[in-house]
């Protein structure tokens, strides 16, 4: 079932017992929202820090940290470090 996914998610991450932003949450949505309105699941680096600043992710290093989190629940991929994929996010992973 849809829970006992989501449960098994939950309990494999690292960040169980983690207080997070609801920022965080807030981009998660933003995220799967913005999914769904493209055919191809990608945006830029710009395009998502707009989202970030709309979440209320004002700096760099703190919308480095979520998409970190969003990385790792696999809502989203985004290599920070890698000079050239880190001009673009993946919304969907599974793409």
């Amino acid at each position: 079932s849809d829970l006992f996914f989501l449960l098994q998610r939950v309990a494999g991450s690292k960040h169980v017992g983690e207080v997070l932003p609801a920022s965080y949450l807030l981009l998660e949505r933003a995220v799967i929202e913005e999914r769904k309105k493209r055919v191809h699941p990608v945006i830029s680096r710009a395009k998502f820090i707009e989202m970030g600043g709309l979440c209320a992710i004002n700096n760099e290093s703190d919308l480095f940290r979520a998409s970190q989190f969003l990385h790792n629940l696999g809502t989203l991929i985004y290599f920070h470090k890698d000079p050239t994929l880190n001009k673009y996010v993946i919304l969907e992973p599974q793409w």
